[in-house]
């Protein structure tokens, strides 16, 4: 989603924090020298790592975090309220998760930017929440990167996106 790599570059796959090297980088037409952000490549690592759909492959220098907890700014779309404790899925760059919204800390006057006191979202209210993955995930705050930084929650039960959201940081227990 950004820069551009090199045979020879030394990397790491996130979540897992496994360091390797580009080997090679492949397209049909055979080998480059360079790939850059939106090219589709196929890369070989000199060593022996598993890299599945959602996992990152980053520089060493410039590596997004990873966490399972978020200060989050939520849109909420959905008719049913936003309620604290119900269990949705964050999706977000090839990555999936089991969330919840652990603690709405409160909802911003759209016509005024004034933070106000709420226990619930309604549809079109935007929220500022921590939400809580049952596994950690690779992220940038929103402001860094919209690949890593901006997700959408989807309802377990009827499968429809309820939020879009944008990650503000990550905390730590």
């Amino acid at each position: 989603t950004a820069g551009r790599l090199r045979p020879g570059d030394e990397v790491v796959v996130l979540p897992a924090a496994r360091t390797s090297r580009i080997e090679r980088i492949m397209v049909q037409a055979g080998d480059l020298e360079e790939a850059v952000a939106g090219d589709t490549v196929m890369l070989t690592l000199t060593d022996d790592i598993d890299v599945s759909r959602g996992n990152v492959i980053a520089s060493i220098e410039g590596r997004p975090e990873t966490s399972d907890q978020f200060q989050v700014r939520l849109v909420w779309m959905h008719d049913e309220e936003l309620l604290p404790g119900r269990s949705y899925l964050l999706k977000m760059a090839g990555q999936t998760s089991p969330a919840s919204i652990s603690d709405l800390k409160y909802k911003i006057n759209f016509d005024n930017q004034d933070h106000e006191a709420a226990k619930v979202l309604a549809r079109d209210e935007i929220g500022v929440c921590n939400i809580s993955l049952s596994a950690p995930i690779v992220f940038e705050p929103h402001g860094k990167g919209r690949a890593l930084g901006s997700f959408i929650l989807i309802d377990r039960l009827t499968n429809h996106a309820v939020a879009v959201g944008m990650i503000d940081f990550g905390l730590r227990r």
